[in-house]
């Protein structure tokens, strides 16, 4: 599938681990070829998004080149091969947003992990790979990640409201040495098949300082 045979494609695996703990998720900020003239070509059990800030480069997703520039979004799945190179003489910075899609699935059955996150974990589902500025959706999903952005490293609290939650799991202190404790919850929240648009929760960012 990948133009190589197994074991080449078995040896190209990243294992590295991102984010920590119960959080897989990190956000690394990069750019060709002021950090590095290319990156080789590897795979992963990760998701990943490439979010094109600025120039132009060229992205590799199962061996098939996609030319790129500021504002697109590259959308590399579980398992894809995939790597990055300088576009002739062009300088690209970007966004490397990696994850593991567990992270989004819970541990009882709802539609979203049966119907997406199941499926794309597994390759049984495929997304488009590059999604610019005149594609559906576009808009949404920049706005989700340039959220992202004013959120990573910020101490600013996130509330998640969720309508009609059910926790199945009790309560569970967590305490460290020298750290304060804390208190994870888990809860669920229920969607209808017939209104997949209405999720069952709401998200209340920090709102914007005043300058």
């Amino acid at each position: 599938d990948h133009g190589m045979d197994i074991l080449e494609y078995e040896s190209t695996q990243e294992t590295k681990s991102h984010g920590h703990g119960n959080f897989p998720f990190n956000i690394y900020l990069c750019s060709i070829p002021l950090d590095f003239t290319s990156v080789p070509l590897h795979w992963h059990n990760d998701m990943e998004i490439i979010y094109v800030k600025k120039g132009r480069g060229t992205v590799l997703a199962d061996l098939r080149p996609y030319q790129v520039r500021a504002g697109d979004l590259v959308f590399i799945t579980p398992g894809s091969l995939h790597g990055l190179e300088q576009y002739r003489d062009c300088t690209m910075e970007y966004e490397n947003i990696l994850f593991q899609l567990s992270l989004l699935m819970t541990s009882v059955n709802d539609l979203c992990s049966e119907q997406f996150f199941q499926p794309l974990l597994h390759g049984r589902l495929a997304l488009p790979v590059l999604l610019s500025a005149e594609a559906p959706f576009y808009s949404e999903a920049v706005r989700c990640l340039d959220a992202l952005d004013k959120l990573s490293g910020s101490n600013e609290p996130v509330i998640i409201q969720v309508y009609n939650g059910l926790n199945t799991e009790g309560l569970k202190l967590t305490v460290q040495d020298k750290g304060e404790a804390t208190l994870p919850m888990t809860f669920y929240g229920h969607y209808t098949q017939d209104d997949l648009d209405s999720p069952p929760f709401k998200i209340l960012y920090p709102k914007k300082k005043q300058e």
